[in-house]
């Protein structure tokens, strides 16, 4: 029987980070991200799982994830492109496992305020 986490799906060309229970399995994360898989670590326990070739493909930039990711270098780099799965890590085992409930909120709030940023340069547009 396949286990299942809880992570935190980031939708590229959107600002929106949904909350979601997965299978953990390969095939699931190659799916979401459509190829090849990446897994940047973003701190001890969490995990961004991207597409390998998402800049290469030209897929469409994800804000979220690559706020996500700079928030971790000295500088803004290249952006993540592509869909992303935010994911607990266990460092114990090197295994994946339900993201922290404090990183949900995090991103949550995150994903909140750059929908009310889109709004605002948007006068027809309301944030959810």
């Amino acid at each position: 029987m396949n286990r299942k986490i809880n992570v935190l799906k980031l939708t590229a060309g959107s600002n929106i980070a949904e909350p979601e229970q997965i299978e953990d399995e390969l095939e699931v994360y190659q799916k979401f991200v459509d190829g090849c898989i990446e897994c940047v670590r973003i701190n001890e326990r969490l995990v961004m799982v991207v597409n390998d070739e998402g800049l290469i493909r030209e897929l469409p930039e994800n804000i979220i994830a690559s706020c996500l990711y700079w928030s971790i270098t000295d500088k803004p780099t290249t952006p993540i492109c592509g869909n992303a799965i935010l994911v607990g890590y266990r460092p114990e085992d090197g295994s994946f496992g339900n993201i922290p409930p404090a990183a949900v909120f995090s991103v949550l709030d995150l994903s909140r305020k750059l929908r009310v940023l889109d709004a605002a340069e948007d006068p027809d547009a309301r944030p959810e």
